[in-house]
């Protein structure tokens, strides 16, 4: 299973010093920063992440973003997550970023989480009645 894991990982290496494209070149960083995570190895992940950043467009510079936030939380560098997943919704309002932000604040021991879950519940609340309101008759 290891050397499976091993070769996969000389892989994806190898597919992004090649790949032209850069969503390719997103898929493969998403699924080798995968690998590295699931071994530990979040301090190298965020070195291919970064270097990586050079030679992105800003309007796909978040999922990275995003990524080195998975990465930095794995190593429980929490601030460091939180930072990057600003960064991150600063470039695109993802709602799944904005809840994994609000992951990292509680991890980290932020009180500011339990504002930013009020607003995602009132956000909820507000799409669930303006929903509710357009179906009935």
């Amino acid at each position: 299973m290891k050397g499976d894991i091993d070769a996969a990982e000389r892989a994806y290496r190898e597919v992004l010093k090649s790949s032209k494209s850069i969503a390719h070149s997103l898929k493969v960083l998403k699924r080798l920063n995968s690998l590295l995570l699931n071994r530990g190895a979040w301090k190298e992940a965020i070195e291919i992440l970064q270097k990586a950043l050079n030679n992105i467009t800003d309007e796909e510079k978040w999922r990275l973003l995003d990524l080195m936030a998975d990465a930095y939380r794995k190593g429980e560098k929490y601030e460091d997550a939180v930072a990057m997943r600003r960064e991150a919704l600063s470039l695109n309002r993802n709602p799944r970023v904005r809840l994994s932000l609000i992951e990292d604040l509680v991890e980290a021991g932020r009180e500011e989480a339990i504002k930013l879950l009020e607003d995602e519940e009132k956000l909820y609340l507000h799409g669930t009645m303006k929903q509710e309101s357009n179906s009935s008759f």
